[in-house]
C-alpha cells in the first residue's frame, strides 16, 4: 500500500497558480494533485475566496 503525501500550500501560491497557467506555482499544484493530496482548511478556502473577491482580480475572473 502506497501512502500519498499530504500537502498544504500558502494562499499566495494557490492564487498565483490559478492566475498564471504553466507557472512554477501552477506546476507545484499540478504535481501535488498528481502525486499527493492537497489539503485545504475552511479558513484557507475563505481566505482564497476573500482574495479573489478583491477588485484587482476582476479582470482575471469571469462570472
Amino acid at each position: 500500500m502506497t501512502i500519498k503525501p499530504r500537502c498544504v500550500v500558502d494562499t499566495n501560491l494557490f492564487v498565483s497558480a490559478a492566475l498564471f497557467k504553466h507557472s512554477v506555482p501552477f506546476q507545484v499544484i499540478e504535481t501535488i494533485l498528481d502525486k499527493g493530496v492537497l489539503l485545504l482548511s475552511q479558513a484557507a478556502a475563505a481566505e482564497i475566496q476573500a482574495v479573489f473577491s478583491r477588485r484587482k482580480f476582476d479582470r482575471y475572473l469571469s462570472i
